[in-house]
């Protein structure tokens, strides 16, 4: 239940973000929100969605590695005009492709499974 909670709050993120970016923000952190946010945000909710589905088994670091190989892709298809995502290479953008998943497993080793632990102790 908790990671679903992290799901919709990040899937919220990146629509937030997205919205911003529609005319151009200008407000505080503007470099970051213009041109890293939306990176940081969208690797952290597929993280989110690929581990609260029971039907995808496997292990959360394997499934945040296959997200990371898939933004590396298309971050460096840019770099030869192939344009799947976006159009401008940016290399700062593999730090924060890494950035946000590194958060994302942060939240879910640090905070999800200890509190799905204690509600299997209480159960018990």
């Amino acid at each position: 239940m908790l990671r679903l909670f992290f799901t919709l709050i990040s899937i919220a993120a990146v629509v937030f973000v997205y919205y911003l970016l529609l005319d151009g923000y200008g407000g505080p952190l503007k470099t970051f929100v213009n041109n890293y946010a939306l990176e940081t945000t969208v690797v952290a909710a597929a993280y989110f969605l690929s581990v609260t589905h029971k039907k995808i088994r496997g292990n959360k670091i394997a499934k945040a590695l296959i997200i990371l190989v898939f933004a590396v892709v298309t971050e460096v298809s840019r770099l030869f005009d192939i344009n799947m995502l976006g159009t401008e290479f940016d290399p700062l953008d593999f730090f924060f492709f890494i950035a946000g998943l590194a958060g994302a497993l942060i939240i879910d080793y640090q905070i999800i499974t200890r509190f799905e632990d204690r509600g299997k102790l209480r159960a018990e």
